[in-house]
């Protein structure tokens, strides 16, 4: 388990997992092995790798003993859960919380998170946050947030509307795309898809 007594010079991990993994069937994709663990463990020893603390967050708590790091549930806004905007918006209060001045988030089905997923952000000009873009597509869960931008996520939230790629537009965002094949921002969505990243695992 996190402490809370990391680096505060590295920034505040948090995964966003608070989805209903639907097109799996009936199994929790996070928890699905992947060269002999699950897929969340791989997104957690990657940013264990390049951030200070690091939690999960889930839309509930129910399940939090299946994790090897803490859980912290989506904050209640509107009497629910609000999806990926919620996650973020509950990872920046804990990042406010716990003393750090970023926050890097990064979905639970992304098991080939690259190494220099955090630096690569951190280089780019200081703005609200900086966004990976990969293979021609943004990837607004895998980011590198200032805290000090949590008075405008509020803002959005309050006005009702709960679209992350909405909310990257009310913001100062600098996207940041890697160039590489295959693609370290490949996630894990279907059946298909975790068959894709067997084979990927067992070529590398």
């Amino acid at each position: 388990m996190n402490s809370g007594s990391k680096d505060r010079s590295l920034p505040l991990g948090v995964i966003i997992a608070g989805g209903r993994s639907s097109r799996m069937g009936d199994q929790d994709k996070l928890l699905l092995p992947l060269n002999g663990k699950p897929i969340v463990e791989h997104v957690i020893d990657r940013l264990q790798r390049q951030c200070g603390d690091v939690y999960l967050n889930l839309a509930d708590k129910s399940c939090s003993d299946q994790f090897t790091i803490k859980v912290v549930p989506d904050e209640s806004i509107g009497g629910g859960s609000i999806g990926p905007v919620g996650g973020l918006y509950t990872a920046m209060k804990l990042a406010q919380s716990l003393g750090y001045s970023h926050l890097a988030t990064a979905p639970g089905d992304l098991p080939f998170l690259p190494d220099d997923f955090v630096k690569k952000l951190a280089d780019s000009k200081k703005c609200d946050s900086a966004v990976a873009c990969s293979a021609g597509r943004l990837h607004p869960v895998a980011a590198l947030w200032h805290v000090k931008a949590l008075e405008k996520v509020e803002t959005f939230i309050e006005s009702g509307n709960y679209k992350l790629m909405s909310l990257l537009e009310t913001l100062e965002v600098s996207e940041i795309e890697w160039v590489a094949d295959p693609d370290p921002f490949f996630n894990i969505n279907t059946p298909e898809d975790y068959a894709i990243a067997v084979d990927r695992l067992k070529s590398s």
